[in-house]
């Protein structure tokens, strides 16, 4: 009898650890999926990233042409206040000896 009962409890057992082995492989199948959509965001990520490198590169060259632009029209308008002030000169000269 006691055979018999240990054979019935072991076979419970039994059924139990499927269970839960059935119950892991549906977890690890699950896990599987979530490791692969993760991986494809990952790709997506990365090439986004490139992407954004890519245009920070575009930004950086935009700002040194700015800056140049900057500097070229900062030296026209020393050179128009130059001419401007001999203008004045000129024209302050040419009122004084036409008096």
């Amino acid at each position: 009898m006691a055979f018999r009962e240990a054979l019935v409890t072991f076979r419970e057992e039994l059924v139990t650890l499927r269970e839960v082995l059935v119950t892991l492989r549906e977890e690890l199948v699950t896990l599987r999926e979530e490791l692969v959509t993760l991986r494809e965001e990952l790709v997506t990520l990365r090439e986004e990233l490139v992407t954004l490198r890519e245009e920070l590169v575009t930004l950086r060259e935009v700002l040194v042409t700015l800056r140049e632009a900057l500097v070229t029209f900062r030296e026209a308008l020393v050179t128009f206040r130059e001419a401007l002030v001999t203008f004045r000169g000129e024209s302050a000269r040419r009122t004084r000896c036409g008096m």
